[in-house]
């Protein structure tokens, strides 16, 4: 199951609420929350509102749990999902 929780990191959000057990996938068939259908070679890692180079600086990280929430659209509005 590691591999099936690599979805869980996905840009795509509903991807990214699924998946959360990676050995014991108990909490995931309790809350209806496993998505096994997921092209593992199609995943993009990462979140999309903080996807630019220069946001991901060391500095810029330990700054990042004082910021305001951006929400889940990359910076030009975009919300990334899977067909």
């Amino acid at each position: 199951m590691p591999r099936a929780h690599g979805s869980h990191h996905s840009v795509v959000q509903r991807e990214t609420q699924s998946n959360f057990g990676v050995v014991l996938t108990l909490w995931d068939q309790l809350h209806r929350t496993p998505r096994l259908n997921v092209p593992q070679a199609q995943i993009t890692i990462g979140v999309p509102a903080y996807s630019e180079a220069d946001e991901q600086t060391v500095a810029e990280l330990l700054a990042l749990p004082a910021a305001p929430h951006r929400g889940w659209a990359r910076p030009d509005g975009l919300v990334p999902e899977r067909a």
